[in-house]
């Protein structure tokens, strides 16, 4: 009954993963096409390497690194808070939301 248990624990963290790099991956893609931002502009603001670009932007990447969520939030002018509570790192927002 416990091994039964764990398997569905671990489904449910499968999905809820899923669902956060979504909804990162589909906060990127938005405001990029709000600013008229292309993935090619997006990598050479970022920095990132574009086949890394492109799994996050397609939501294929498990757990983006803090580091190139930091990135993306500066090249997008977005508050990099903001992009780690989408990547499900975080649920807390600071007390000053304009704080980086």
């Amino acid at each position: 009954m416990s091994s039964s248990l764990c398997i569905m624990v671990w489904e449910n963290r499968e999905v809820g993963k899923r669902y956060v790099v979504s909804r990162l991956s589909d906060s990127v893609n938005e405001e990029m096409d709000r600013q008229g931002v292309t993935q090619a502009e997006l990598e050479r603001r970022t920095g990132i390497p574009d086949s890394t670009l492109s799994r996050i932007l397609s939501g294929e990447v498990d757990e983006p690194k803090p580091s190139q969520i930091a990135l993306l939030a500066k090249a997008l002018g977005l508050p990099f808070w903001s992009l780690m509570q989408r990547a499900g790192y975080t649920t807390e927002t600071p007390d000053d939301p304009d704080e980086e």
